[in-house]
């Protein structure tokens, strides 16, 4: 009995391990580009397709900065999705996407406050090399949307010292409704003012 069970033990083992394994070519696919496979995606005719793209790219991270040329146009895409995944992707590459920081910036300005609030993110990212960005985030501390506010708000301080001009607008933001947005505005101060 006992070696039965044994057998049924070890059968239910390798059974496993093949799952896992199976699993594991579906999902990563089949030794392929990560990165390339992505940037394929984003040239897709399907806005979901290329959601996921950009998506996907943001997941990535530095490792994916040779995408930077092909997510840099899709900050102008009509849906919203992929211009919001777009610009959290060109963020978390971060130094070698800077040639991206004024479209991001005109993306403070976007219809979508998730367009916004990941502009506005993406942004602080890049710390100093996105000051000429100050203005716009300091306005948008006082955006109707209240995760474009608390963005923005620790946006510019991340940018640090060379955000100085948004100090009173900061200030101010210590003062909103809502709790997270006062904090990051506070935060935000303190790095400001650190020299």
């Amino acid at each position: 009995m006992t070696r039965m069970m044994a057998v049924r033990w070890w059968l239910l083992s390798v059974g496993l391990v093949l799952v896992v394994s199976v699993s594991l070519v579906l999902v990563r696919g089949c030794g392929g580009n990560p990165v390339r496979d992505r940037i394929a995606e984003l040239k897709s005719p399907k806005p979901n397709v290329r959601h996921r793209g950009a998506k996907g790219l943001a997941e990535i991270g530095p490792a994916a900065q040779e995408a930077v040329p092909d997510l840099v146009p899709l900050l102008k895409d009509s849906d919203a999705r992929v211009r919001a995944h777009s610009a959290r992707a060109l963020g978390k590459i971060g130094g070698p996407a800077k040639e991206a920081i004024p479209d991001l910036i005109q993306l403070l300005g976007d219809e979508s406050p998730l367009v916004r609030k990941d502009a506005a993110e993406s942004l602080g990212r890049f710390g100093a090399d996105a000051k000429d960005a100050t203005g716009l985030l300091a306005r948008a501390l006082g955006d109707p949307d209240v995760g474009v506010r608390r963005a923005a708000a620790g946006a510019l301080g991340k940018i640090g010292p060379e955000a100085k001009d948004a100090a009173a607008a900061l200030q101010g933001a210590r003062q909103d409704s809502d709790q997270q947005v006062r904090h990051a505005a506070t935060y935000s101060l303190a790095k400001i003012n650190k020299q």
